[in-house]
C-alpha cells in the first residue's frame, strides 16, 4: 500500500503497520484511522499523516475480534 506524505510530497510505501484491514482518512485528510496490527496488537488506531505518530484508539480484547469499524462525522 501507498500513501502521500504530506511532507514531501510524493507517494510512498506505507509500512507504519504489519497488516492492515480496514483504513479511513479522516475529513480533513491528515490523519488515517487504521484496524490493523502495530508492534504485534491489533486495534484501531490513528495515524497523524504530518506528525507520523500512531494513537491507539481502541485495542482488540483478548479472546475478541474487532470485525470492522466506520467512520461516521457530524
Amino acid at each position: 500500500m501507498k500513501i502521500r506524505d504530506l511532507k514531501k510530497g510524493k507517494e510512498q510505501p506505507f509500512t507504519v503497520f504489519s497488516a492492515i484491514s480496514n483504513l479511513y482518512y479522516e475529513p480533513d485528510d491528515q490523519a488515517l484511522l487504521v484496524l490493523g496490527i502495530y508492534h504485534d496488537q491489533r486495534g484501531v488506531y490513528r495515524y497523524d499523516r504530518t506528525t507520523q505518530k500512531v494513537e491507539q484508539i481502541l485495542l482488540e480484547p483478548e479472546k475478541s475480534y474487532i470485525n470492522d469499524f466506520q467512520m461516521m462525522t457530524k
